[in-house]
């Protein structure tokens, strides 16, 4: 059942649908939700990350930020998520008028270094992206969805998506891979 009024599953979003909203939202937001896309993590662990966390090779998203803080989580950078961080600590130093320092957020509140973004302020611009494209059910949690299923289409397995979702089992990983009709029919298709 799609999300609606803060109920039900997130949806999972298409390329093209992860695209669109990109393009509706303001640069922070942005660079938060790309951050998201790309490595499957949780709003709240995208926000809570500082440049420090950021590596020429890696995303590392520290136990202490994770949701049950368990386990420190590398991420190998993707290609795409390297040039939008790049292209945002640009405009993070042209937005608060000097460079960020290892220990700074990489989405910082609106008014102090010392807090990150809300996911508030997130969950509004999203909202009001989606709005404007027509799109439905679609939440902050829909990033690490649609990014979960996507891996999980092109054949990654499942173990190595775990390791980088951080679920602590497979079968709460599997709550969040949706599965198509066209891969059913193949599936079945496939039966001896």
């Amino acid at each position: 059942m799609p999300k609606t009024n803060r109920s039900g599953q997130a949806l999972t979003l298409t390329p093209e649908q992860l695209d669109a909203i990109m393009a509706e939202l303001n640069p922070i937001v942005r660079a938060a939700l790309v951050t998201c896309r790309y490595t499957a993590a949780r709003v709240t662990e995208a926000l809570s990350l500082r440049w420090e966390n950021v590596t020429p090779t890696d995303i590392v998203i520290p136990k202490a930020i994770t949701k049950k803080k368990m386990k420190t989580r590398t991420i190998p950078l993707n290609p795409r998520l390297g040039k939008e961080l790049a292209d945002w600590k640009a405009q993070w130093a042209a937005s608060y008028k000097r460079g960020p320092e290892r220990t700074d957020y990489l989405f910082p509140g609106h008014k102090s270094f010392d807090v990150h973004l809300t996911r508030r302020n997130v969950d509004y611009a999203l909202r009001a992206a989606c709005k404007r494209l027509g799109i439905e059910g679609c939440s902050t949690h829909s990033f690490r969805r649609s990014a979960l299923s996507a891996a999980s289409d092109k054949g990654v397995p499942l173990r190595v998506i775990q390791s980088i979702s951080g679920h602590s089992s497979l079968e709460m990983l599997q709550r969040y891979l949706d599965v198509k009709d066209e891969q059913k029919r193949a599936a079945a298709l496939a039966f001896g």
